[in-house]
């Protein structure tokens, strides 16, 4: 199959900062760090930033005590996704990152349980159609 466009995604798995909350943190992420980068990502030309919330109390209404399911141990996971992968340099290389996004992360991240995956994302299905 041919792809008219193939995009970079990153992504970085999380578990709250020790001192926060649940709660606190799920917060904290949408409502103060998310508009806090939104325009970075955008300058850079970011075309999807997604954050993806996973509670406690949601794996266990859904996967509970069920034998054989083996659940990520994180409080959730932000996903980039961009065109070039050069954005993804350039990201990190604006000083922006190092000034104002790294503080802010230190505030609601523990940080020493960050993990990070990067790949390139193909499209199969959309809007309940394959394509």
């Amino acid at each position: 199959m041919e792809y008219q466009k193939r995009f970079v995604r990153f992504d970085i798995f999380v578990r709250r900062h020790p001192s926060l909350s649940v709660e606190k943190f799920h917060d904290y992420w949408s409502n103060i760090h998310a508009p806090l980068i939104k325009h970075w990502l955008q300058r850079h030309g970011v075309y999807r930033y997604t954050q993806y919330h996973t509670p406690p109390l949601m794996r266990e209404q859904y996967f509970g005590g069920a034998e054989g399911v083996h659940t990520l141990d994180f409080d959730g996971h932000g996903e980039v996704l961009v065109e070039d992968p050069d954005t993804l340099k350039a990201l990190i290389e604006d000083p922006y990152f190092k000034d104002v996004v790294e503080p802010d992360e230190e505030r609601f991240i523990d940080k020493a349980s960050r993990r990070r995956t990067v790949g390139y994302e193909e499209i199969w299905v959309r809007d309940g159609k394959v394509v």
